[in-house]
């Protein structure tokens, strides 16, 4: 019943959608109705650090994601970036699968000569042409928001390679989009308070900047441009993703940039910069529960950050000129090169070229000029901690080294660094001249989280077809960082919090049992959560062998419900996932049905990779419904049947009793699973049957067993003791017990499902999970206890 309501509350509630509502009214294409069919919503976090994510954690300014690490069972990776950590970089990888597609942020593309800026929507359409079919587009069929690349989308808004909306509106009608407004003007509305205060913090923080010695004028031009960045287009791409997930679409990627503006502005630690992660949290919530409620798809969300950044010291600041004159001044001496000032250096600040166009117009112009003289000149790219010196005429090896030291010891660079062969690289800095990836703790720091696989990355990036002849580098060796354009957090370079994000899986998702995982792993995990159910992959993950004298096991009873959802869809795969979450070794399910031609079972089994047996004791008009047993270990059927009934009770179900034998790493364990009737005198009878000579009777005093089951009777109760009497429950018996509930899912009230153990077999810890996707899947929450069997002498 409590079930039941709950459905007709989602129906009524999708029936009210707003975003429903709107697909309509915009005449937006929707997939047909298959919930089973499962999606992806990824969310990337533009610069934010796992050192700034765990602060901002403790200080509870992300509220929902420290929810969904605490409650709903997701997993914190640490994220490597790559090099260079820049968000071109690690969506190349990401989208296609191109490791490190651009060697820097601003860099000269020596096949045309162009002088490249990811900024610049011409420069990025051209790098993604080049990318797109080296690997599977990751976005294929989806949209995207907000990111430098499209990956591939079929709907891509706001992208540096794609900008505009052009798509959502193209079929509406002015009529449609006034109600479009209107139906949602308390978003508009609270985007108007949040500018209001970001204006107001940005003008303080503007006359702060400037008593700090910044340009006035740069700092009031930056203030429309931070509210947009914070404020409007984060609210603008959260409206969209919920109309998208109300569609349908299969895969949806946003980028929410304002953090990394801000940091970039003030510092990836400073109070401006956290300001910004509570509003982000809260939209990511606002997506996070439309996808939970979609109706079209299982989806399921994943939240990363690209890269993290460095707290930054200028260039300019530090030695009293930009690093273009000082560079431009060794070179004059150590050869007969002139060298052009490729990267217009502002008053201050950190560009938002993709929103600014007046500003890149300018560039663009500049750049024209430039390319004219870069065949007689050398050019300097240097955009944050990372800079690229191309020389027109190619230098010899004893030149190039003679120039890297010199700027090493005359200009002050952190680390000069130049190719030394294929995966090697020369590196001076402070301390010397040093060789990449051999000497990598005294180029990185010891303590560096990544610290061979960045010292090979960055060994490699000196070798990119597109990588500078010499590639200067502000990370010093004590991780103090260098900014060569006048910011106060960058990024791009090898430092270690620069290269270290985060990612949030949710507990279903199979990733390898690790720490941290790179662009790689993620692309991976995305892939594999798309697929679920085309048999590419199991669900779950392989367990080692036992040592000789204990074995562990993880032991789960779940009515399933006949697979049917919160949402009133059958859907079998949702019931895998609830299991793979747990990585369970036994699993004991009621209520499974076989109907329309659809065997739950053996889905299920299938999805997992497991065996399984099954048996049917009720006949329905379009199939059968029963119990069954799932393991990763190989299983004997010892028997099956029915329970008996009492006469006067046909409007009951009929129940029964499955009983297998499995063998775990050679000791065989004997798993019997069953559901007892509803009414009370009905189940003692069945009870008494269960513990006569015809099941429980019948095994031997030394051999291990374990029942579980429904048993529609709480704790205490007398059918409860009169199997308690004979076994032992796991709810009494298991360390730091606590009176656990299983049913109803949504609210639970009591426990009527039940695991009892019989001897040399001891419960070492319950839990029944309670996250939105074990209370969406069915109408009982799954009973999952982790077990020891003794060997029996």
């Amino acid at each position: 019943m409590f079930f039941r309501v709950n459905t007709r509350w989602a129906k009524i509630r999708r029936f009210l959608s707003i975003d429903a509502w709107m697909v309509k009214l915009l005449r937006l294409s929707v997939i047909k109705e298959q919930s089973a069919k499962p999606g992806a919503v990824i969310i990337q976090i533009d610069g934010l650090s796992h050192a700034e994510f765990t602060r901002a954690l403790q200080h509870n300014e992300m509220p929902h994601l420290k929810m969904l690490l605490k409650r709903e069972g997701c997993k914190e990776y640490k994220h490597y970036s790559g090099q260079p950590s820049s968000t071109p970089a690690v969506q190349g990888e990401l989208f296609y699968g191109v490791k490190t597609c651009v060697p820097a942020f601003n860099f000269k593309d020596k096949k045309t000569g162009i002088l490249f800026n990811m900024f610049n929507p011409a420069h990025a359409v051209k790098v993604e042409k080049r990318i797109r079919n080296k690997g599977i587009p990751l976005l294929k069929g989806g949209s995207a928001y907000g990111n430098i690349f499209t990956g591939g989308a079929d709907e891509a808004h706001f992208c540096v390679s794609a900008i505009g909306w052009k798509t959502l509106f193209s079929a509406a009608n002015p009529v449609a989009i006034g109600i479009f407004t209107l139906m949602h003007l308390h978003i508009i509305l609270r985007g108007a308070v949040l500018a209001a205060m970001e204006l107001t913090l940005a003008i303080i923080d503007s006359i702060r900047g400037s008593l700090l010695g910044k340009n006035l004028f740069h700092e009031i031009k930056y203030i429309p441009l931070r509210v947009i960045a914070c404020v409007i287009m984060r609210e603008v791409i959260g409206v969209g993703a919920k109309i998208d997930i109300a569609r349908g679409i299969r895969v949806i990627h946003m980028n929410f940039a304002g953090y990394d503006e801000q940091a970039h502005h003030r510092g990836p630690k400073s109070r401006f910069a956290h300001w910004s992660l509570r509003a982000v949290d809260s939209v990511i919530r606002i997506i996070w529960k439309a996808a939970k409620r979609s109706p079209l798809r299982d989806y399921d969300v994943i939240v990363y950050s690209d890269h993290g950044q460095e707290e930054a010291s200028y260039y300019g600041e530090l030695h009293g000129r930009p690093v273009q004159e000082a560079v431009n001044e060794v070179i004059k001496t150590e050869t007969s090169i002139d060298c052009v000032n490729t990267q217009p250096e502002p008053p201050g600040g950190y560009p938002l070229n993709q929103m600014d166009k007046g500003r890149m117009k300018k560039m663009q112009r500049v750049e024209m000029q430039e390319n004219i003289k870069t065949s007689r000149y050398a050019a300097i790219t240097a955009l944050g901690p990372v800079g690229h010196i191309y020389t027109p005429a190619k230098l010899k090896m004893k030149e190039k080294m003679k120039i890297a030291k010199s700027l090493a010891a005359n200009a002050k660079i952190p680390m000069v660094l130049i190719r030394a062969g294929r995966g090697r690289a020369y590196v001076w800095n402070e301390t010397g001249k040093h060789v990449l990836p051999q000497n990598a703790a005294a180029v990185l720091g010891k303590s560096h989280p990544f610290l061979k696989r960045t010292a090979k990355d960055l060994a490699d990036l000196c070798g990119h077809k597109d990588a500078g002849d010499i590639i200067l580098c502000g990370m010093k060796p004590d991780g103090k960082t260098v900014t060569f354009y006048n910011e106060r957090g960058s990024h791009g370079g090898p430092g270690a919090n620069e290269t270290s994000g985060f990612a949030i899986f949710p507990p279903d998702i199979s990733l390898p049992d690790t720490a941290d995982i790179d662009n790689q792993a993620i692309r991976a995990a995305v892939f594999r959560s798309l697929n679920r159910g085309n048999g590419t992959a199991s669900l779950i993950s392989k367990i080692e062998a036992p040592n000789k004298r204990e074995l562990r096991l993880k032991i789960m009873s779940y009515n399933v419900h006949s697979c049917r959802g919160r949402d009133g869809k059958v859907n079998p795969e949702q019931i895998a996932k609830v299991i793979a979450m747990h990585n369970p070794d036994i699993i004991a399910l009621q209520e499974i049905d076989t109907r329309d031609n659809v065997e739950q079972a053996k889905i299920i089994a299938g999805l997992l990779s497991m065996n399984f047996y099954y048996h049917s004791s009720v006949m329905l008009k379009a199939g059968f419904h029963g119990n069954a047993v799932l393991s990763r270990f190989n299983m004997k059927l010892i028997k099956r049947g029915s329970l008996p009934a009492l006469i006067r009770t046909p409007f009951l179900e009929q129940r029964g009793v499955l009983w297998v034998e499995i063998n775990a790493h050679g000791r065989k364990i004997q798993v019997l699973n069953t559901h007892l009737s509803l009414f009370a005198p009905e189940g003692m009878m069945q009870a008494k049957y269960l513990l006569g000579k015809e099941w429980l009777g019948a095994i031997g005093a030394l051999s291990p067993v374990i029942l579980c089951g429904d048993f529609n009777s709480r704790i205490n109760s007398r059918i409860y003791c009169a199997f308690e009497k004979r076994l032992s429950s796991i709810h009494f018996h298991a360390p730091g017990f606590g009176h656990l509930k299983t049913f109803p899912s949504v609210f639970p009230l009591g426990l009527v499902d039940h695991i009892f153990l019989g001897k040399g077999v001891k419960a070492e810890t319950i839990e029944t999970p309670r996250t939105a996707l074990e209370k969406a899947a069915s109408d009982h929450l799954p009973l999952i206890a982790v077990v020891k069997v003794e060997k029996i002498r």
